[in-house]
């Protein structure tokens, strides 16, 4: 995620505002790599967080909770999210830093 975040703002320019926010979206989605095993090797993920000591109700709530419609979700709340992030910090940007002559 981070390679393409990078080749996205290389591509539409360092200093672009609409490259740098689609850079900044795909380095967010990217941080669902963290949890993606869970829909990835399901099974085998949720056998080791037993072996490794897991309660039981844990595992099994885990198990009910991590669907593939809250996968779905999770990419659109993250990209909404970044999108909001960047619309934030894009207004504080301008609000301290353009105002005092830095940029």
């Amino acid at each position: 995620a981070c390679i393409l975040a990078e080749a996205i703002r290389y591509m539409t320019g360092f200093r672009s505002s609409v490259g740098n926010l689609l850079s900044y979206v795909a380095f967010s989605v990217g941080m669902i790599g963290s949890p993606l095993p869970i829909w990835l090797f399901r099974n085998d993920f949720l056998a080791q967080i037993k072996e490794q000591g897991i309660g039981e109700h844990y595992v099994q709530v885990l198990d009910d909770l991590a669907t593939g419609k809250m996968l779905v979700i999770m990419i659109i709340l993250t990209i909404v999210c970044a999108f909001i992030g960047a619309a934030v910090a894009k207004v504080l940007f301008r609000k301290h830093f353009e105002k005092a002559g830095i940029v």
